[in-house]
Order: C-alpha cells, then structure tokens, then sequence
C-alpha cells in the first residue's frame, strides 16, 4: 500500500522534496487516507503534529478511529539519523476510543450485543484552543453530516435501545433501554488523568446539543420529575429533536466579540429539525451556528443561535465556511461568516452575514452592502472560502478558490480585498484582479480543491498553495503562488 498522505519536505528557501517515505508511519490496514488534515502540535513539544480525519467506510478498518493522530517524533537509536524526525501513529494512545454501545438484552440469548456506535469519521476538522485556556494539549472539533442514532432497535421497539443496567428503577426489576442521539459535530478535549497520567482526548459528550433518554415511560417515578421518553413506535420520536449541527464544512472564529471562539458548520443539503416529538421535522438555516457558553436549555456547552440565521429566510446552503472580522461599516471587531456555493446559483455564490451586538445578538445579511456584484461568469463562487490579510494591512481580506475554473477561461483563485468606502469600512473590492491575472500562466486557471496560505520561502509575505484533487492540466497539481513587494 502506498501512502494516501505525503510530506513535502521545505528547505527554508521555499525549495520541496518528497520526504514521504522518510517520515510517513508505513502504509498498511491504514493508507493515511483523509479528507481533513491539520497540523497542529499536540504535546506542546515545539514540532508540528499531523491530526487525519476521513470519511472512508473501508480505511481504517472497523472498529478503529477514523481520526487518527501521528506524533513527531525523534527517530531516536544510536545512528547519525536518530535527531531525524518522523511521524508516529499514537492514535491507540492518545485519540479517544471509539464509542460503543450495548444493545438491549432482555430477549436477546447471552444478552445485549456491543457495537461500535461513532467511529470518529468526519468531513472537516479544525484543531485549537477552543476555550482559549491557553494551557494544555489543543481541542479537536470534528464535523460530519450525519445524525449518530444509537438507539440499537429491535423489530419490537418497545425492547429496542441501549443496554442501561441499574440506571434508574422500575415497577419491576429489569435492566432496560435508553436511547441517544448525537449530531453531526463532536468535540475532543484533553483528559489529563486517563492512562495513568499520560493523558488522552475523551468525548465531550456536552459540547453540542443532543437528547437522551429511557425508550418507554417509567412508573412511579418521583414527584416532579419527568423522564424523557424516546421511542418512535409509540409517537415519541427523539431523533432530530434538536439543531443536528450536521454538515461538509466547519468553521471557527470569534463571532461576538466575547473573546471566546464560535463554530459554524455548514451542509450543502436541507437541514431539518423537530420541534416537538409530535410534529414533523422542517427546514432550518443549513448553516448552524453556536456561541461558546453554557446553554442552560439544552444542557450543551455552546448557546445554540441557529434560529436567528433561519429566521433570515435565506437558502443557506453552501460548499465553503469561514468567521472573520471584517470591521464593517465602522471598524467593529464584531465577526462576519462567509458562505460560498460552488456552483454559480444564478446570482452571487457568495454571501456575507454579519453579527449584531444588540442584546440576546442577530444577525444581519450584508452581503449587497459589501460584496462586488457578480461579472459574467465569474459569481463569486468557490469550494474554499478564507479570511485572510493578504495585502498585510491589518483589515482582512477574502480568498476564494474554485474546483474548476468560472466560464472554463477565469481564474479560479482570487482575493477580494478589504477596503474603505463611502465612509464605511468593510468593504470587498477586486482591486487585487491584475495582480493574480499575472500568476496565470500556460492556461492554468490556478483551480482547485485544497488550499494552504502561509509564508513558504521566508520573505514576510504570504504565498497561495493550490491543489487539485483530480489531475487536470499537464505538470504539477500542487501550484504555489508568490507575493512580492
């Protein structure tokens, strides 16, 4: 098997060889396949982790983390390479078990059956501070588009469920079944005592709204207290009775100013939620947004506002997420969440919604009032959307990357640059155009499907690495775009 993630290794002047084979764990049972990879540094070592996640239902195989976690690592050894470093996978060590589940007994020979109930598969990953504790190894927030359903049902719903033995009594003296439902987004945080000591990420099981409960009514049960009561054979449906924060793209930012970093996820599909166990799922705003504190209604650690974007009666499906503050229209640091489509919609793929700072919070479409009208084919769409100081004037800009190029003849990277206008600060302009019509060379658009920004050959300014997915034009699909002064 062949490595499905590959190191290229800088020289310091922006020069790349393949060190794959070098650093790289072997590719084996796992080929190191992933649809997120992040860089991140885990241990608080000083050298740059690698955390994967994928969406496969084959690699790894079942029963293991599909988010897995390599450490760098001195190769160590007596040999002149042992300072050398490679990547290690820890992720038996150090990621968080999968989940598994028991299914209900009662009727079952030899008891309920244990399943793996969350592997940890996901579509997008972000790693960081998240509670900005400023100490200890960082947070892992993963996002997928699918409800995790572990009510474990059996033909006979009233003996389906999660195996709960002595969780609460009954009339009579039985084990019985308790049935969870977890969204689409899961949070990771550090758990200093597991192995001993060592530590190890755990499952925040709080971090996102879910709901859970006994799969039929208990009796007697104590004077008022009423259990929740999941079952959908008997008209009492739990699942999707709750913002499922499901989606294909995730985002982090600083939306209120609170000092505090707020997620966004973001789904190409309709969203649908349950109001009451009794009435049908409806659509909701298929960007979920959640603000960091304790939300005394759900239980979860994060203040669940998607309702105020549904409100907007906006279709806010999307292919691309990012938080940033723009300072529109006075230089605010109130954050603004991008949302582009990656298909041009007949109008302008990209939109602009900024927060409010008005009491409870809002938020308002800005998008007309900050945003370039659309030019021909090119509608401002994109399949990754950043914020970004490209120009390094302290106002962030807007970077757009698109898998294919708009009209087959346009670039397909471009930045918007954030400028003053009319008065008002905030204000996206593609004064940067000529600028990035110069990179274009031997037809190539610079589409494609990933893209990192940073300083790769040490000068000070930022340089665009774009890559492609699928092979297109001839040469490499991996193009870095320079900035000079």
């Amino acid at each position: 098997a062949t490595s499905e993630t590959r190191i290229l290794r800088n020289d310091g002047r922006g020069v790349f060889s393949n060190a794959t084979a070098a650093v790289m764990p072997a590719a084996g049972a796992d080929d190191w396949r992933a649809d997120r990879v992040v860089a991140a540094d885990i241990d608080g070592d000083g050298f740059a982790d690698l955390v994967l996640a994928t969406n496969s239902l084959t690699v790894p195989p079942a029963g293991r983390s599909h988010t897995r976690i390599l450490m760098n690592e001195a190769r160590g050894g007596t040999g002149a390479n042992a300072a050398d470093r490679v990547l290690r996978d820890r992720t038996l060590d150090v990621m968080a078990p999968v989940r598994r589940m028991k299914t209900f007994g009662l009727y079952t020979p030899g008891g309920g059956v244990e399943y793996v109930s969350d592997d940890w598969r996901g579509l997008d990953l972000w790693v960081g501070d998240i509670d900005r504790s400023g100490s200890g190894p960082p947070e892992i927030v993963l996002t997928h588009d699918e409800v995790k359903d572990d009510n474990g049902a059996n033909a006979n719903g009233s003996i389906g469920g999660v195996y709960a033995h002595g969780y609460s009594r009954l009339s009579i003296s039985i084990d019985y079944p308790y049935a969870f439902y977890f969204g689409g987004s899961r949070r990771f945080v550090w758990d200093k005592a597991a192995r001993g000591g060592l530590g190890r990420f755990r499952f925040e099981v709080n971090a996102f709204p879910h709901k859970q409960a006994v799969t039929f009514s208990l009796a007697s049960a104590p004077p008022g207290i009423d259990l929740p009561h999941c079952n959908a054979q008997y008209g009492r449906p739990c699942k999707g009775w709750f913002t499922p924060f499901t989606g294909q793209r995730l985002a982090i930012g600083d939306l209120d100013d609170d000092g505090k970093l707020d997620v966004a996820v973001l789904s190409n599909r309709t969203v649908e939620q349950r109001f009451t166990q009794s009435s049908a799922p409806v659509p909701i705003s298929s960007l979920q947004v959640a603000l960091q504190g304790y939300d005394l209604k759900t239980g979860a650690l994060v203040v669940d506002v998607t309702p105020k974007f549904t409100a907007l009666g906006l279709d806010l499906r999307g292919d691309a997420v990012a938080i940033g503050a723009t300072g529109f229209p006075d230089g605010n640091a109130l954050g603004s969440i991008a949302v582009a489509q990656a298909q041009a919609p007949g109008g302008s793929a990209l939109r602009l919604l900024r927060w409010l700072s008005v009491p409870g919070g809002s938020v308002e479409d800005v998008t007309a009032a900050t945003l370039p009208v659309p030019v021909g084919a090119n509608a401002l769409q994109a399949s990754l959307v950043r914020f970004e100081d490209a120009d390094r004037d302290g106002d962030l800009d807007l970077v757009l990357l698109a898998a294919s190029a708009p009209g087959g003849t346009q670039l397909a990277l471009r930045i918007l640059r954030n400028e003053s206008s009319g008065g008002q600060e905030g204000v996206y302009r593609r004064t940067l155009d000529p600028l990035l019509a110069s990179a274009e060379t031997s037809g190539d658009h610079l589409d494609g499907d990933a893209l990192a920004i940073g300083d790769v050959t040490g000068d000070g300014l930022l340089e665009f690495v774009v890559t492609r997915a699928v092979p297109g034009n001839s040469g490499s699909q991996t193009r870095i775009v320079s900035t000079t002064r």
